[in-house]
C-alpha cells in the first residue's frame, strides 16, 4: 500500500501539519505528539499536558482557502470523512479524552480548533476528492459546524 504522505503533495501537507505542531508546542506545558507518518494511524496526534494525555487530534490542512471564504462560501462547515471522525471519536472515548479537530487554513496562516462531537456535525454521502493527490470518491462525510471554534492567526 502506497501512502499519500510520501508524495510531493503529502510532504507539503506534512510540513504544514508540523507548523501546527510547532505552534501548539509553543505553549509551555503542552505538546502535540504526532503519530507515526509512515503508517496509516487512526489520528494525527495525541495532545499531552504535564505528561498526561488530554486529547487526540485530527489535523487537516486546506489550501486556497481563507477564513473569510471558509465562513461565507462554505457556511463555516468543515468537510472531513466521517470514517476519520468516527475512528477519532472511538479512540478519544477509549482514552477518556476529547477529540479535537485542527483545521489549518495554510494560505491565511489561520488555525481553527474545535472539540469534535456528534452533536456539532451532520453526515451526508457526497463526492469529494479521494486523497490529497486527487481522484474522486463517493463516501459518507461529516460536515462540522465551526462557529464556536477557536481562531488562531499567524500559525506558520
Amino acid at each position: 500500500m502506497s501512502l499519500d504522505i510520501l508524495t510531493p503533495r503529502g510532504q507539503k501537507s506534512l510540513a504544514d501539519e508540523q507548523a501546527v505542531a510547532r505552534w501548539f508546542n509553543g505553549f509551555p506545558s503542552c505538546q502535540y505528539v504526532q503519530t507515526p507518518k509512515d503508517s496509516p494511524a487512526a489520528v494525527d496526534a495525541v495532545l499531552v499536558e504535564h505528561g498526561k494525555i488530554i486529547g487526540v487530534a485530527e489535523t487537516k490542512c486546506r489550501y486556497d482557502l481563507t477564513l473569510d471564504k471558509f465562513q461565507n462560501e462554505f457556511g463555516n462547515e468543515w468537510l472531513i470523512t466521517w470514517e476519520k471522525v468516527r475512528i477519532g471519536l472511538e479512540m478519544a472515548q477509549g482514552l477518556c479524552v476529547p477529540l479535537f479537530g485542527f483545521l489549518y487554513l495554510v494560505d491565511d496562516q489561520t488555525l481553527l480548533v474545535q472539540e469534535l462531537s456528534v452533536g456539532i456535525l451532520r453526515r451526508d454521502f457526497t463526492a469529494t476528492q479521494k486523497t490529497i493527490n486527487g481522484g474522486v470518491a463517493v463516501r459518507e462525510n461529516a460536515f462540522i459546524r465551526m462557529t464556536d471554534a477557536g481562531i488562531f492567526r499567524g500559525v506558520k
